[in-house]
């Protein structure tokens, strides 16, 4: 039910924000100190109090953009190949001239270079593909990698451990609407009731002027039995209607059927649903360092090493400038 979709994402989502805070707000330090804000506040207000220089100095960019440019330089890209009796090597060929297009239509170098920009930086970033509908008065869709911008947004299943994502369950990217646009667009949403504003009972939290709004992906698993047929060939018993003649059930075991759905909520509604076709959750992350120490997973970038000499660097600038 709907209720016991929100119930166990609202669950999710907190279990999320307490499995990543600590490297939440290293990654948001790390951001303040690459955008220039490398003085302790308590010693930048005294100097400023005291008319004394307090120069920033700031080298850091330049030395991210030396690991980004090179990955610019030296673009991945999408190689397929033919690898049983079945494949065929035209095929293959019509199969990378159709992602090639897909690449080229939706810039996918750039949705890739943010999340390897803010791999560099902060330990991790992401991009998504998602289907896009053609035109508005069209049902076609074509798929299109999308940017992730903001990678603190993205919230994924703190149980994966795959370098790409793969086996994890579910994943949460957030947004902020203001609260008139937000009851412009769903005006029979519960979450433009005023009861529902800052209930601390709710991880999304509604205040009055903004809403929370979550793009939730799930998987969604249902058991199923398996069949290994005579000729070979295997599928699930449910669609195995009439089997052709002489073939016969060799084994049977028990599997599952799984799909992936995605909702757009907040903490008291489902705005909109969909499946997507697709057998993992289509957002792939980009990590930078990672150390696991019994459990506790650390991401890291290159800003993280690099603050304590960039803040050595800007006192002794400063103090030769003052002297």
């Amino acid at each position: 039910s709907d209720d016991a979709i929100l119930d166990e994402a609202r669950k999710r989502y907190q279990l999320c924000i307490d499995a990543f805070s600590q490297n939440r707000e290293k990654a948001k330090e790390d951001l303040q100190f690459l955008s220039g804000e490398q003085w302790p506040e308590v010693s930048k207000r005294q100097r400023q109090a005291e008319g004394r220089p307090c120069l920033t100095i700031n080298k850091l960019p330049t030395f991210l953009h030396q690991i980004t440019n090179q990955q610019r330089q030296n673009k991945p890209a999408i190689k397929v190949h033919p690898v049983d009796d079945d494949a065929d090597i035209e095929v293959a060929e019509v199969i990378q001239g159709l992602i090639r297009h897909i690449e080229y239509a939706s810039d996918a170098d750039t949705a890739r270079d943010t999340a390897v920009n803010s791999a560099a930086a902060i330990g991790f970033g992401y991009f998504r593909i998602m289907p896009r509908y053609d035109a508005p008065d069209s049902f076609d869709q074509s798929l299109c990698y999308m940017r992730i911008r903001n990678s603190l947004a993205v919230k994924i299943d703190p149980l994966s451990v795959a370098s790409d994502g793969s086996d994890m369950q579910y994943c949460f990217i957030e947004s902020e609407q203001s609260r008139d646009e937000f009851e412009r667009e769903y005006p029979d949403a519960k979450a433009s009731d005023p009861s529902f504003y800052g209930q601390s009972s709710h991880a999304m939290l509604l205040t009055k002027d903004q809403v929370m709004v979550c793009e939730y992906y799930r998987i969604e698993k249902t058991k199923a039995q398996i069949c290994l047929l005579s000729d070979g060939t295997s599928g699930y018993k449910d669609d195995l209607k009439e089997l052709p003649f002489g073939v016969t059930i060799v084994k049977e075991r028990e599997s599952y059927r799984q799909k992936v759905m995605w909702y757009k909520i907040t903490s008291t509604d489902i705005l909109e649903r969909t499946e997507i076709k697709c057998r993992w959750i289509p957002v792939y992350p980009v990590y930078g360092d990672e150390l696991d120490i019994e459990g506790r997973v650390i991401r890291s970038g290159m800003i993280r090493n690099a603050r304590d000499p960039a803040q050595m660097y800007n006192y002794w600038m400063t103090s030769a400038t003052e002297e």
